[in-house]
């Protein structure tokens, strides 16, 4: 009985080590030159689930595919007679690999403003996704499992920015998105 849990043990341990140089590898082989991801992929690591809140206005400006997306979305919906809604960013509309990898797919929010421009926040969960097929699935698994060892998940809160009239103009003159390099990973 001793000898079998003894090598259970060491097969966890084997594990746990292997996770957690995945997770390293990770942070500082592919994460190397993207400090907001491998800000958020330590805070998993070491956060114990406590809230992070992010610069919405410097994801904005950051990246022109959640931009575009946005305000496509925006100008679609204020053309409908909406004031508020919901835009969905998946993965695939990213253009900097760092936002993507920070966030994932998210869900912005927006208002209209009295002034004529628009409020934006949101509010989503970082998590992994073990499940999903996708060319860094060991890595999910990895990051997943690094749950029994103190990681947890935590909500990233984007602070409320405003997108101003003007570009909102621009955007409602503008046809469709762009196709952007997928960081689906």
């Amino acid at each position: 009985m001793r000898l079998v849990y003894l090598i259970t043990i060491r097969a966890v341990s084997a594990l746990l080590l292997t996770d957690t140089l995945r997770l390293l590898a990770a942070r500082w082989v592919v994460l190397w030159n993207k400090p907001v991801a491998r800000r958020h992929l330590r805070h998993y690591l070491t956060g114990r689930g406590a809230e992070v809140r992010v610069d919405t206005a410097a994801l904005l400006d950051d990246d022109r595919g959640v931009r575009e997306t946005l305000l496509h979305t925006i100008a679609h919906e204020l053309r409908r007679g909406r004031g508020a809604g919901r835009c969905p960013v998946s993965q695939l509309s990213y253009a900097d690999a760092d936002w993507c990898f920070a966030l994932g797919g998210l869900t912005l929010d927006w208002r209209a403003r009295p002034d004529g421009s628009v409020a934006v926040r949101f509010i989503d969960r970082y998590h992994w996704s073990p499940a999903d097929k996708r060319i860094s699935r060991p890595l999910h698994r990895a990051a997943e499992r690094m749950k029994r060892r103190g990681a947890a998940e935590f909500d990233i809160v984007g602070r409320e920015t405003r997108v101003d009239r003007a570009e909102l103009a621009k955007a409602r003159l503008s046809s469709g998105g762009r196709a952007y390099r997928r960081f689906y990973m």
